[in-house]
């Protein structure tokens, strides 16, 4: 059984806040992007269509030298997601997978 699993989530980006949220992506603090690697996660993708957005990305169980619940638990990741919160409208929630090839 493969330790890699794929996880997608939606949200919704406040009406007018559409470029900040690219904006502040493509600012994306170098610890966050490395806490990830160390939790195992790889190729997160972010997709954007107005103020819809879904994220995707690959955990490896094999590769993490932390779990998804202490990444998530981590203060870098609170003080990210509160660096986000004024532009984020609201969080649909996870994806269900349908089908993979």
């Amino acid at each position: 059984m493969s330790a890699i699993t794929r996880h997608s989530f939606t949200l919704r980006v406040a009406a007018g806040k559409e470029a900040e949220y690219r904006q502040r992506h493509d600012e994306i603090w170098p610890d966050l992007v490395a806490l990830q690697q160390r939790a195992g996660v790889r190729n997160f993708t972010l997709f954007q269509r107005g103020t819809d957005v879904v994220g995707y990305f690959e955990h490896d169980a094999s590769q993490a030298v932390i779990s998804l619940a202490e990444f998530e638990s981590e203060q870098l990741v609170r003080r990210w997601n509160k660096h986000m919160a004024d532009i984020i409208e609201s969080f649909g929630g996870k994806l269900l997978e349908v089908w993979h090839a």
